[in-house]
């Protein structure tokens, strides 16, 4: 419905006097709500009528708090709410919407709360049997199909953001035997849509200063930037917010993750000083490795204003992702910004660059059914290397190499058959659990890249992910490995494997790319912390010293 709503030609409901929006007006953005009535109705400013507009508030009564494995009511609640948000799209604030019905030039006639209660299975059996009703037939039967139905949205609604721990089974069986009422919080709306032909540049100007005005850093035009400013040292600088010149968008960040990999050789100054910054990224080519400097390339955003010669009907509002630094708000060319396809959150959507090198391992090592493949190192990107190879090759045939419990522990989650420390691999190919036809090797440690080689077997072929820095490190190449036919083989994500380029380019690899983010669900899965640009320091320490995985930026 709500794709068919987007997409209706314009004027398609000219005539119409009155619009009836029930259980409608919170499955999508505001903007998008409004403007697509705009549309639908071509200006004519018709009244609308948005009953049960949901508001965000769902709760059990009374609540129960956690029991054992069982999470609190409270607790599914909330995620059961991020998940409307981040991974359907949906908007929970009543008030941003009757903003945004202003914004555009509209006006809120009538609002007043329309709240649900449900009544629990035992309240409604006593109604039933004192008002001589059956327990069966009428009204408690058309409740009690209600009651159910909405608790099987809850649990069903948070499984993908749920904790692993979090026994989802046993807390919908508890709801059913305490048998509580559900509260759900709703308003009845009534507004005239905005009459007139669309001015999508007035609306947007009129929406980014109503979000200035709530957010306080654009209200003062300055933004947070973070900035390497020495070995093992990082700072959040404030400036101004950057002007958008001809063709470019100016992106207000919520998102963003750091690259472990990479960005850690960065933090701790290990790299060739005054080399390229990055040959790939296209506002980095002409900055150079060297403190004080500004990196990352993995950030989501909204556009909040656009350049000369950009299409703002097309870009205002937006949801995209950007090759750029960490920072609350960034300028890049719109041709370079990739619009976040429907029904991935911002924190899913900020891990696209590391799924894509993922995926580009495991195409440049390209296994087949039956081979075993070892993943040395379940650091961000192994982790996602282990998903999709479980995904394709099937968990069976993945083996995962892995120091740190906690990150072990996540690979068995993320789909590895087979969990080993290295101390398991001492004797190389001829250990029991060694002899892989292919290894890939993303620990960024020179120890894991020796014991990739000596556990590959005859034949076999190992794929080196990782970059080492600018340190050397002996690699013992000595007369078994001279015996062995073993290939070993760069791989780096910018660029396809040459045994693909015949049928493959970077926009089909992008496409795979968003698909598996989808599948994988980054933000949820991986154990990622998440943290305000404000704790960057400590953020990177943690990572540095494997206490975490990987790290999320927040912005507000």
């Amino acid at each position: 419905v709500r794709v068919d709503f987007l997409a209706v030609p314009y004027g398609s409901l000219g005539g119409a006097d009155v619009v009836i929006m029930c259980c409608f007006a919170d499955l999508m953005r505001p903007d998008s709500l409004v403007e697509g009535v705009m549309r639908a109705t071509g200006g004519a400013g018709p009244l609308v009528y948005s009953p049960i507009t949901f508001g965000g508030r769902t709760a059990l009564e009374p609540l129960q708090g956690a029991d054992g494995s069982i999470p609190s009511d409270e607790d599914v609640f909330r995620v059961y709410h991020e998940g409307l948000v981040l991974d359907q799209g949906h908007s929970l604030s009543v008030g941003d919407l009757m903003a945004s019905i202003k914004a555009h030039g509209g006006k809120v006639v009538r609002q007043g709360p329309s709240d649900w209660a449900i009544p629990g299975p035992g309240e409604q059996a006593s109604a039933a049997v004192g008002g001589g009703g059956s327990l069966v037939a009428g009204q408690l039967g058309e409740e009690w199909r209600l009651w159910n139905t909405m608790l099987f949205f809850f649990g069903t609604g948070t499984v993908a953001r749920a904790k692993p721990e979090w026994d989802m089974a046993g807390w919908i069986e508890r709801c059913r035997r305490n048998g509580a009422k559900i509260e759900v919080g709703n308003t009845d709306l009534l507004w005239r849509a905005p009459s007139g032909e669309m001015k999508m540049t007035d609306a947007a100007a009129k929406r980014a200063d109503s979000s200035a005005a709530r957010s306080g850093a654009s209200e003062s035009g300055r933004r947070q930037i973070l900035e390497f400013f020495a070995e093992k040292k990082v700072r959040v600088n404030v400036s101004d917010v950057p002007a958008v010149g001809e063709g470019e968008l100016l992106l207000k960040s919520i998102r963003s993750v750091v690259s472990s990999g990479t960005e850690l050789k960065v933090f701790c100054g290990d790299f060739d000083q005054g080399s390229q910054l990055d040959t790939t990224i296209e506002d980095m080519k002409d900055a150079t490795m060297a403190y004080p400097l500004q990196y990352g390339y993995s950030l989501v955003g909204r556009v909040e204003a656009v350049g000369d010669g950009v299409d703002a009907g097309e870009w205002m509002g937006r949801l995209v992702f950007a090759f750029a630094p960490h920072g609350s708000h960034t300028v890049v060319p719109a041709d370079s910004a990739i619009v976040v396809p429907a029904g991935i959150s911002p924190e899913d959507a900020c891990y696209f660059p590391a799924v894509e090198t993922a995926l580009s391992l495991v195409q440049e090592a390209a296994p087949i059914v039956g081979e075993r493949v070892a993943v040395y190192g379940q650091g961000l990107i192994g982790l996602l290397v282990t998903a999709i190879l479980s995904g394709t090759v099937g968990s069976h045939s993945v083996v995962a190499v892995e120091l740190n419990e906690q990150r072990a522990a996540i690979a068995r989650r993320m789909g590895a058959g087979t969990v080993l420390h290295p101390s398991a691999l001492k004797m190389g190919r001829d250990s029991p659990d060694g002899d892989f036809d292919v290894s890939i090797e993303v620990s960024g440690n020179m120890r894991a890249l020796q014991s990739a080689v000596d556990s590959t077997g005859e034949s076999g072929r190992v794929i080196i992910g990782s970059w080492y820095g600018g340190k050397s490190s002996e690699l013992k190449l000595g007369l078994d490995f001279h015996r062995s036919h073993i290939e070993l083989r760069a791989s780096q994500v910018s660029k396809i494997p040459a045994h693909l380029s015949g049928r493959w380019d970077k926009d089909r690899r992008f496409l795979e790319a968003w698909r598996w983010v989808q599948i994988i669900k980054p933000s949820a899965n991986l154990g990622t912390s998440v943290v305000p640009l404000s704790d960057a320091q400590s953020a990177y320490e943690n990572l540095l010293s494997g206490a975490t995985v990987g790290a999320e930026f927040t912005y507000e």
